[in-house]
């Protein structure tokens, strides 16, 4: 396996959601991991991501707009690792937990119902970006409570305060 860095296209494409938030050229793509579980899995455990080789384009900038929200998705893997969160531990605990069961750890909440940005678990906060990426493809505007809980991120991207909770308790009903 070897790991590539970002091309300048893909860090273009991570800053339009992350701004300032990712130090893009500390950056690597992995393609072809040998230890990711089967099927179309990516992981991002320690501020790299890690592709299935036949998932990987050589440039996600490049590629249809929904492997760039895929990308766009596991790059918040990288913001929330170099910002001070443990993904590979948070990922651990959704496993433990049963949150990667039917996907229950990905699915959102009522955003009416969400205070900030910092209550979602690892890949809530991954979803909504990837939505919000999507939204902007789209040329549509955010929704209000969208965009309620992503002004604070956009604002300043740095902000440890934004960092999901380690140990989530609760998912959305299956």
């Amino acid at each position: 396996m070897s790991l590539r860095p970002l091309t300048a296209a893909e860090t273009a494409l991570a800053r339009s959601i992350y701004g300032c938030g990712i130090d893009y050229a500390r950056v690597r793509i992995g393609r072809g991991t040998w230890w990711l579980p089967p099927g179309n899995t990516a992981m991002a455990p320690r501020g790299h991501i890690h592709f299935p080789a036949l998932s990987c384009p050589a440039d996600f900038a490049a590629a249809d707009t929904n492997t760039q929200a895929w990308f766009i998705h596991e790059m918040a893997h990288v913001w929330q690792y170099q910002n001070g969160f443990p993904v590979w531990l948070g990922g651990v605990w959704l496993a433990v937990s049963g949150g990667y069961w039917r996907q229950r750890a990905y699915r959102l909440p009522d955003l009416a119902q969400t205070t900030v940005f910092a209550d979602l678990n690892m890949e809530q906060q991954a979803e909504l970006l990837r939505h919000c990426f999507l939204h902007r493809c789209r040329g549509q505007t955010l929704p209000a409570d969208m965009q309620r809980l992503l002004q604070p991120f956009f604002d300043h991207p740095q902000n440890p305060a934004l960092l999901p909770p380690l140990f989530p308790l609760t998912y959305q009903p299956t």
